[in-house]
């Protein structure tokens, strides 16, 4: 079953309120991976940086120890570049890239 890009912000959204902190790196590295697979059907600049950001984060998730401070740039910046592309994006799909993108980087100011 595919999941659509509305509900891949649903499901996000509600793993992130739940705290991004009690979400295992298994089930953190699963949700990227839907991430990717979105995001990669898209084709712009923004898009592609989002994607080796993703990658990025997910790589380090999987390490034996990940590195939480790093981990917590790496979200920050997702957060930062998520809510520049919610900038430029209209209606539901701006909104929810907007609240995604706050959530993220709200997770990492209280996580820091």
């Amino acid at each position: 079953m595919e999941i659509t890009m509305p509900a891949r912000f649903a499901e996000t959204i509600n793993a992130l309120k739940k705290g991004a902190e009690k979400m295992t790196a298994a089930a953190a590295v699963k949700n990227i991976e839907g991430w990717e697979k979105s995001v990669g059907e898209l084709d712009t600049p923004a898009a592609k940086t989002l994607l080796k950001d993703l990658g990025d984060l997910k790589e380090a998730l999987q390490e034996d120890k990940p590195d939480g401070k790093a981990v917590q740039k790496m979200v920050a910046k997702l957060g930062k570049e998520t809510l520049a592309i919610a900038k430029k994006s209209e209606g539901a799909m701006g909104e929810k890239l907007e609240e995604l993108g706050s959530l993220l980087s709200e997770g990492t100011k209280a996580t820091a």
